[in-house]
């Protein structure tokens, strides 16, 4: 049986699937110039940004998604976030029974950050951001698993938070 191997794939993930966990003010989807984006209005607390990974998956061994790299697209506006402390890629394996019997496990993946994004310190300040977040072992997608990228921003008094989306970068084997 043949592949196609592809190893430039990549799939956006727009600002209307992210979601959050949020103190204070919450992200609101906004318009302008013809980009959607989430924008939180300025306002002291912290939330968490829960940024689905949403790959083909497969039960064969190697195949379907190879997740590579996720690169999250950010700015922040006004003044500094107070922390950018936690940028985590959860793995959650879905075991399916029958009647109320599933379950659910999460565990987070070790991962890197590029070297512009590898601090708090450096998320945190004003400017446009594009991170890219590097499993340290690459997934094959099961069929039973999902990733999700979960940042937690503590946001100061003046700083407003705008999120443009994400992109998920893998190898697509079929």
């Amino acid at each position: 049986m043949a592949y196609t191997n592809n190893t430039q794939m990549a799939a956006w993930i727009a600002p209307c699937n992210i979601g959050q966990v949020a103190a204070g003010s919450p992200l609101n989807q906004a318009y302008a110039s013809q980009v959607s984006y989430l924008e939180r209005s300025a306002a002291a607390g912290t939330m968490i940004l829960q940024i689905p990974i949403v790959l083909p998956a497969n039960a064969a061994y190697r195949v379907g998604a190879y997740l590579q790299s996720v690169d999250l697209v950010y700015k922040i506006n006004t003044a500094d976030a107070t922390d950018f402390a936690t940028v985590d890629l959860n793995k959650i394996t879905v075991v399916p029974a029958t009647g109320s019997n599933t379950t659910f496990s999460g565990a987070s993946q070790t991962v890197s950050l590029d070297s512009t994004h590898n601090t708090a310190a450096l998320r945190k300040i004003q400017g446009t951001h594009t991170m890219t977040v590097t499993p340290a072992t690459p997934p094959w997608i099961d069929h039973d698993e999902q990733y999700v990228l979960a940042c937690t921003i503590a946001c100061a008094a003046t700083t407003v938070l705008q999120v443009f989306g994400a992109r998920a970068n893998f190898t697509l084997r079929v």
